[in-house]
């Protein structure tokens, strides 16, 4: 159990540009929470971040979007952990200090790795089963990877829709523009599969990081080394992709909650309400009337947070039952 790991006493935060994101008192919890660990993916090694509250708290599995990596989301995993949740998060490969090539991953390889630590996570904790917490791009990987998974008790998702559908492009306007950047891809990919695209230009970093907090934020994060530079074609070409999810929205039985913005200029809100309608599982809809997508605040992320968990403490899970006994009872 990770109440008694020893090693990552410092929260990954020995250098001091890190700190740069956080308040004194953060850094304080982040080093008493965290113990730093990982886990390799076929051939990658992959950092893993634990924000260990107790050996029998319930467990939020939650790594990150494609804009950052998973340390720049500790405000809302701490959020959660001094609630009393074990937080797993992860950087994805490629992405923070993981390994892999620089560009990031695939969609496949992030659904795969999802997979590996829903396991990961349910094992550390006595096998017991845990929570799905998916930002931005990531809540549809994770849908992919748990939804009817025997091993996750209730969902929390920023973003769903299925891959192939273009609205999961929605920054890119007019909608033919989206249909052409999709075919170009398709061609990009088969006669240069090496391309890569600067990160900064391939999403509008500027209509996520709005308010002036969220601005002092981008100027540390442009300068951080271990911020995502450029993304490769075959991670571009996927968000275009057809990808039937394993679970259709309508068979799902694992409960979810869509989390979505009045003023999301990436992923409008008609995007999470069209998925919400189809979805056959219990399910909650949430509306941030007057907000962004996201903002680095310790207001937005507790209000945030205090949504996800509300939803949660719906779905208990079991002190003493393990997910395989679950599985065996359904």
């Amino acid at each position: 159990m990770f109440g008694r790991v020893s090693a990552g006493g410092d929260a990954g935060l020995a250098d001091a540009y890190w700190r740069q994101y956080f308040t004194d008192d953060e850094i304080g919890e982040l080093e008493q929470a965290i113990r730093v660990t990982g886990v390799i993916h076929g051939e990658t090694p992959v950092h893993v971040r634990v924000y260990h509250a107790a050996d029998d708290a319930p467990t939020i599995c939650a790594p990150h979007g494609l804009i950052v990596y998973g340390f720049l989301c500790a405000r809302l995993h701490l959020a959660f952990w001094r609630a009393g949740y074990n937080v797993v998060s992860w950087d994805l490969p490629g992405f923070g200090q993981s390994g892999g090539t620089p560009h990031g991953p695939t969609i496949g390889v992030m659904i795969d790795l999802w997979r590996q630590m829903i396991d990961f996570a349910s094992e550390q904790y006595g096998g017991r089963q845990v929570y799905v917490v998916g930002l931005a791009e990531d809540g549809v990987t994770s849908y992919y990877a748990s939804a009817n998974n025997p091993r996750v008790r209730a969902i929390s998702l920023h973003h769903l829709l299925e891959f192939g559908d273009i609205d999961n492009v929605a920054w890119v306007n007019p909608r033919w523009m989206r249909h052409v950047q999709g075919w170009g891809l398709a061609v990009l990919e088969k006669v240069a599969p090496w391309v890569t695209f600067d990160a900064e230009k391939a999403v509008p970093w500027e209509a996520i990081f709005s308010s002036p907090e969220d601005q002092a934020a981008y100027a540390i994060y442009r300068k951080d080394p271990l911020r995502i530079k450029r993304y490769n074609v075959h991670l571009a070409r996927d968000l275009f992709k057809k990808r039937v999810p394993p679970v259709s929205f309508e068979d799902c039985r694992t409960p979810i909650q869509l989390i979505t913005s009045e003023l999301n200029k990436i992923w409008p809100p008609h995007i999470n309400e069209r998925t919400y309608a189809r979805l056959g599982c219990e399910k909650e809809l949430i509306f941030l009337e007057g907000l962004d997508q996201w903002a680095v605040s310790q207001e937005f992320n507790d209000l945030y947070a205090g949504h996800v968990m509300r939803w949660l403490e719906r779905f208990p899970v079991p002190a003493t039952a393990t997910a395989t006994e679950t599985e065996t009872a359904a």
